[in-house]
């Protein structure tokens, strides 16, 4: 009887590697053992996947044993380059291995905190958006009373707020109210490493209302001025009977913020005068003048009031 002994294989090297994030540098290959891989901030951990080329081998992987063709538990990545992951491969023998090196990248926190878009649902930009450029400014009619923003993150891994509310890149906004003249809104882009923060500045002018108009135009008399109340007619005429001794006049503005006065005195729109003594035999007249919001837009009312001569 003739008994033949086999030798146990020699064969330590692997067949694939692969890993759960980024890629190899270089591409795999069975006789090639050191690697690089190169991952962004966010990735915080990785495994791999040694399959050997002699089913009999066996592996570890940072020293503990692995089945070949298995995902090895996840490693953490600091940032840096010191994270190296080794793959043992022994042979059947229990002599010949072979060591595989992968170094993992894992790339710092970007500080990138800047836009690459930013607009309104309303107006134009002054000046022209770019990234660099922080203070803006949009002037509007005072007919808008809000407006919307929408802003783009050049990092996607940044973050971003409008007016301290979080809004994703390339999302609109929900509306803002706008105040008279100036409105601000800060625009707030915190980079991926959570310190460096970028603020871009938009101020939006709302122009304040130049209707300077009234919508009633009465006087305390019972009977109503002549012609009838129209908003663009601007001279009025009453006569009144000797015993009317007094007036007063009401005035109703057609934009909330105009003021008026009658005879330089201030009254508060949708109310009456303090009462003004009538001259008798002769008229009196009433200057009722509204003022817009703007300060500059200016309408003046007459009223003249006859008052019949005293009869003895």
């Amino acid at each position: 009887m003739i008994t033949f002994n086999r030798a146990p294989s020699s064969i330590s090297t692997l067949a694939g590697l692969t890993i759960s994030r980024g890629s190899l540098s270089p591409e795999f290959s069975s006789g090639v053992t050191s690697y690089t891989v190169q991952v962004l901030y966010q990735v915080t951990s990785i495994t791999v996947t040694p399959v050997t080329s002699d089913p009999p081998s066996t592996l570890l992987v940072n020293n503990v044993a692995l089945t070949s063709g298995a995902t090895s538990s996840a490693y953490s990545l600091t940032v840096g380059s010191s994270n190296v992951i080794t793959v043992r491969v022994n042979a059947q023998n229990g002599v010949a291995f072979t060591t595989y090196t992968i170094t993992v990248q894992r790339l710092a926190a970007s500080t990138v905190s800047s836009l690459i878009s930013l607009s309104t649902s309303v107006g134009t930009l002054s000046p022209a958006f770019s990234p660099s450029q922080l203070q803006y400014y949009v002037a509007l009619s005072n007919s808008v009373t809000s407006i919307t923003v929408s802003a783009s993150v050049t990092d996607t891994n940044s973050t971003m707020t409008v007016n301290g509310t979080s809004l994703l890149s390339g999302a609109t906004s929900s509306a803002y109210s706008l105040n008279v003249r100036n409105t601000t809104f800060f625009v707030n882009v915190r980079a991926e490493d959570g310190t460096t923060v970028t603020s871009y500045r938009l101020v939006v002018f709302r122009a304040p209302s130049a209707v300077s108009t009234l919508s009633a135009l009465e006087t305390s008399y019972s009977q109503d001025p002549d012609p009838a109340f129209s908003e663009l007619t601007l001279a009025y005429t009453l006569s009144v009977p000797n015993s009317q001794a007094s007036i007063s006049i009401f005035a109703s503005t057609v934009h909330p913020m105009a003021s008026v006065t009658v005879n330089n005195t201030a009254i508060q729109s949708g109310t009456f005068s303090s009462l003004f003594s009538l001259r008798a035999g002769a008229n009196n007249l009433f200057v009722v003048r509204v003022t817009a919001e703007d300060g500059v837009t200016i309408t003046t009312y007459t009223v003249t009031v006859y008052r019949d001569p005293c009869m003895y």
